[in-house]
């Protein structure tokens, strides 16, 4: 299929817009222009560095692809959009890009976002749960998620009532119902960069900049990541997700800890 047939495909298809695609559990969100993130493709087919955006953009065959697009789509799109800094960063591109760059990691992936464009664009997916952007929203999801769930443990509890057994069986439930909203909120507070094991710098509290002893302002990151080698435990730096920029680094509380006592001198 050529360029021009698989871009009149791809308007043919479009539909409404009722979820955020899914790929393999990963978010691939989409900047004002509709283009969608190759970064988040490339966690979502297992993130190995050689699959990365920037190696398949070098490509000759990748160039010519992107000049053909770019000469169908004329002035009203712009084909490839790379953005660095600011809270929307990565790799956006048009859709048979994205799909195309699929292609190049596997063709089993190219199939699986190449469904799971199709159901986008049809309005097929069903409706995906937003990770919470803060702790606070985390507790709220939790706690709506634990009232729907106690509003069925009541119902099935008013027949067991009825036969004189309420006691024991509440009792039952709600310590279950505590140890599983517990393990709840840890998982989320590790993957929200707030956990007892991790922090990311966000979720420390601290800014990504500081001054040193000569007052010169530095990256915090850079420093956190020299304090871990010196501990002999950067290999305990993890990635989470982060709404804004893909993923960020979260260092073990004993690396944070040691810098705010740096910052405290």
């Amino acid at each position: 299929m050529t360029i021009q047939q698989q871009y009149q495909q791809t308007k043919v298809l479009a539909g409404p817009l009722n979820s955020t695609p899914v790929v393999a559990g990963v978010e691939i969100t989409t900047d004002e222009a509709g283009r969608f993130n190759l970064n988040a493709l490339h966690r979502a087919s297992g993130g190995e560095k050689k699959n990365g955006p920037s190696y398949w953009l070098s490509l000759e065959t990748t160039k010519e692809l992107i000049e053909a697009l770019g000469e169908k789509l004329g002035d009203t799109e712009i084909p490839v959009s790379v953005i660095r800094g600011g809270l929307t960063q990565g790799t956006f591109a048009h859709e048979l890009l994205a799909i195309s760059y699929a292609g190049w990691i596997s063709p089993a992936f190219q199939l699986q976002v190449n469904q799971v464009f199709l159901d986008y664009r049809t309005g097929k997916l069903a409706s995906q749960p937003q990770l919470p952007t803060n702790f606070v929203e985390a507790l709220e999801y939790l706690l709506q998620s634990e009232r729907d769930k106690e509003q069925i443990r009541a119902q099935r509890d008013e027949a067991i009532r009825t036969k004189g057994c309420i006691a024991s069986s509440r009792e039952a439930s709600v310590m279950a119902q505590l140890g599983h909203a517990k393990r709840q909120v840890d998982a989320l507070k590790e993957r929200l960069g707030i956990g007892d094991q991790h922090k990311s710098i966000k979720g420390a509290g601290l800014e990504t900049l500081y001054l040193d002893a000569n007052g010169h302002r530095r990256q915090t990151a850079t420093r956190l990541k020299k304090l871990a080698h010196e501990m002999g435990v950067v290999a305990q730096i993890i990635d989470i997700e982060d709404p804004n920029y893909g993923t960020v680094k979260a260092y073990p509380i004993e690396v944070i800890a040691r810098f705010k006592q740096e910052m405290a001198q």
